[in-house]
């Protein structure tokens, strides 16, 4: 019996349902995306600290291999000036120093993949108010599932990619939900591939217009990192706040549409508005990139004409001179 109830309690644990921090998304007509995002919010804000946290242990990560940097480089000039047969002494120190690294590397990605995975499932256990460790736990359990799934869903998309780009963003939106499918319905491979374009198919212009948003997300951090005093702070609120929002904003959508599914509701029913809406939410970031790098490109076009125009100016007025 007591077998049988840790079971179905890790099930539930492994598979959120429409819980209480959640619960407002699982109505029916479909929510909107304002309301999406409130409700997404007030799961982040309980959240936070947990999400701090784990950006700090990724960041603390990072140190690692650039402190192993410094020292070998500093190390390397100390024995330049110190040591009386330097290139033997290097030659065996990089030899060693090319080992470690190898030996080293695939477990530090592993790692930090690891703390990646779990900042995107950490919205998957909003309720219980788990702890970083009870979801890094659930992670490593699924780790070689999600990798695989990861790995797949990024092939697919180059293919797509490479057949004329088109295909690429289709594949996008039907298997966007397969890393969610692996870890929170225990389908692996191609199985949460299919999961997730079994729950895509008819919720399509809800994905699109959900994840839309982040479109613009996107286009302001790139404007926004190219000033010198402010791209600098702009990193630090995308770590901490925009980046784990998004996670919990993305793993909102999937469970409402997850959720209206099992309920029923096979779609969405967009109208032609909305459609509408959404192709201008999608293409008007698209459409304002462009003109931004068209105007780059005839600023730098003209730069270099001018600098042209100056060089046979120079040149004419040398010639005269002779």
């Amino acid at each position: 019996m007591d077998t049988q109830q840790q079971s179905a309690s890790a099930e539930e644990s492994a598979s959120p349902a429409a819980s209480s921090v959640y619960s407002g998304l699982i109505t029916d007509p479909l929510v909107n995306s304002r309301k999406t995002l409130s409700i997404s919010w007030n799961v982040y804000k309980g959240q936070w600290k947990s999400y701090a946290g784990l950006v700090l242990l990724i960041l603390a990560s990072m140190l690692v291999p650039l402190m192993a940097f410094i020292f070998i480089v500093f190390g390397g000039l100390f024995l330049k000036n110190a040591a009386p047969n330097f290139s033997a002494i290097m030659g065996g120190l990089s030899a060693v120093t090319v080992t470690i690294g190898v030996l080293l590397f695939i477990p530090f990605i592993i790692w930090i993949l690891l703390l990646a995975y779990t900042g995107v499932l950490l919205p998957g256990f909003a309720d219980e108010r788990a702890r970083i460790g009870t979801v890094f736990k659930f992670t490593w359990s699924k780790f070689r599932s999600l990798l695989w799934v990861a790995i797949l869903y990024s092939f697919i998309i180059a293919v797509g990619i490479l057949l004329f780009i088109i295909p690429g963003i289709i594949w996008s939106i039907y298997y966007c939900m397969a890393f969610y499918a692996c870890a929170f319905e225990d389908k692996r491979g191609m199985d949460a591939l299919r999961r997730s374009k079994e729950l895509v198919k008819g919720y399509v212009w809800t994905i699109m217009r959900r994840w839309g948003f982040w479109m613009y997300f996107a286009l302001l951090s790139g404007i926004v990192g190219t000033i010198p005093l402010f791209g600098w702070i702009w990193s630090i609120i995308a770590l901490f706040i925009i980046t784990p929002f998004q996670y919990v904003y993305y793993f909102s959508v999937y469970l409402t549409i997850r959720e209206r599914k099992n309920k029923g509701f096979a779609t969405d029913v967009a109208t032609g508005r909305q459609k509408m809406n959404t192709i201008l939410l999608l293409f008007g970031p698209v459409f304002l990139f462009t003109i931004l790098v068209i105007i780059g490109i005839a600023s730098k076009t003209s730069d270099n004409s001018n600098a042209f125009e100056e060089f046979e100016d120079k040149n004419i007025t040398g010639e005269e001179a002779l």
